[in-house]
């Protein structure tokens, strides 16, 4: 039978509505009138834009944020840092290592982006010797009476602290320090360790002379070079180059070079293709001996 012997039938199937219309007014009036079951859920806050929605929260955080927000360092005081600064010479990073900080710390303070840090504060007053806080400030710190900001470097006294150092730990183990330590009456700890005092780096142990041993049974002998020069020989008599002999033999040329230079490990496959394209015997006792096929000398 072909395809034009079959009854064609067309079925006509009514498409399902969407959700969205199952919720309209007209779906429910049809829904009424055929007496289907219609189903109400009264949802909370339905209809709203939550997104725009402003609550009682987000006034009260609002205002937080406001009442959180820091002062910054007034220009005037960072006026004062300048100044104060630019009277001792000093450029800022020389005054940043002064009060042990960052230049970018002490370019904050002076363009007035920083945030008020108690303790940078008193760091900069010592340094500068200048009062930037309170009601005196812009006056000169002193202290015990005397005006610092008038003071130079060299009226400074200078203290030197002699501390002594650490003996390192090796010498903490030397009989100088046992003895020290006995005569002062501290208490010596004394631990004996398993092959202590011994250099393992060159110590040849049981396992490492068997291991000597296998390498050296495992040790590849290579081509003389007795019989790489016989190949050399043998090639250039015909005239070859190593890639020509390495084409013929269907090798790579590194192959010849290394057979040639006795740095080959020796391969009876490679041999063979080689005495038949040299027509040279390279193995055996007739090795150097041309060979002969068939009672016939190539």
């Amino acid at each position: 039978m072909s395809e034009s012997d079959w009854d064609k039938v067309t079925y006509l199937r009514k498409k399902q509505p969407k959700a969205s219309q199952m919720r309209s007014q007209q779906a429910i009036n049809t829904a009424q009138r055929k007496g289907v079951a219609i189903e109400t859920t009264k949802k909370f806050n339905a209809a709203t834009n939550k997104q725009h929605h402003t609550t009682l929260n987000t006034a009260k955080l609002d205002r937080e944020t406001e009442e959180l927000y820091h002062d910054k360092v007034t220009l005037e005081v960072g006026k004062m840092i300048q100044q104060a600064r630019q009277a001792k010479g000093w450029t800022q990073k020389d005054l940043a290592t002064r009060v042990n900080e960052k230049p970018q710390v002490i370019n904050d303070y002076e363009a007035g982006r920083a945030i008020p840090n108690q303790q940078i504060f008193s760091k900069l007053e010592r340094t500068l010797a200048v009062k930037l806080r309170g009601r005196e400030k812009g006056n000169p710190v002193k202290i015990g009476g005397k005006d610092y900001t008038s003071m130079s470097e060299s009226d400074w006294d200078t203290v030197t602290y002699l501390r002594k150092k650490q003996p390192k730990a090796s010498q903490m183990r030397s009989q100088q320090a046992i003895n020290a330590a006995q005569r002062q009456g501290v208490a010596i700890e004394t631990t004996k360790k398993f092959n202590a005092a011994t250099n393992k780096q060159h110590h040849t142990t049981l396992n490492t002379a068997k291991l000597d041993r296998e390498t050296e049974e495992l040790h590849h002998d290579k081509v003389t070079l007795e019989v790489g020069k016989m190949i050399q020989q043998a090639r250039q008599a015909k005239g070859w180059t190593q890639k020509d002999l390495a084409t013929r033999v269907n090798e790579k040329p590194q192959v010849i070079n290394d057979y040639e230079a006795g740095r080959a490990i020796p391969n009876q496959q490679i041999l063979s293709k080689l005495e038949r394209t040299l027509g040279m015997k390279l193995r055996g006792k007739e090795k150097g001996n041309q060979v002969n096929i068939g009672a016939k000398d190539e």
